[in-house]
């Protein structure tokens, strides 16, 4: 007989397959534009995509470790990977500003983590 499968799986598994139609869209987006030719308010669109496309990921990593304060953590590495991006594009990340980042990024997250615990027990 079969078994049914969870609500949270069939959740899991449809996170992951528009996870993988956003990284396909993304791949055939950054293989066929070139970021000198596009107009200024598109150059925002990479961006917010990197965003998303980071945060839905770890929001589905955090999801399957059952990690409590899952949005936050998320949405914290979100902003680090899009800070990178940025200070890269700007040609000003060096080895210390990622140094930088990964610490504010850690600190915060440990932080938002145990608020997250302290106010759950």
């Amino acid at each position: 007989m079969p078994t049914a499968i969870p609500k949270k799986m069939k959740r899991y598994r449809t996170q992951a397959v528009v996870l993988g139609v956003l990284y396909l869209l993304g791949f055939i987006f950054f293989l066929n534009t070139n970021p000198a030719e596009l107009p200024l308010l598109l150059l925002v669109i990479p961006f917010m995509y990197i965003f998303a496309v980071v945060y839905m990921t770890v929001l589905l990593v955090c999801g399957l470790l059952r990690v409590k304060s899952a949005v936050f953590v998320s949405l914290v590495m979100s902003i680090f990977g899009v800070l990178l991006f940025v200070l890269g594009s700007l040609h000003q990340l060096t080895l210390r500003d990622v140094m930088i980042s990964l610490a504010l990024t850690s600190l915060l997250t440990w932080y938002v983590i145990r608020i997250t615990n302290s106010r759950s027990t």
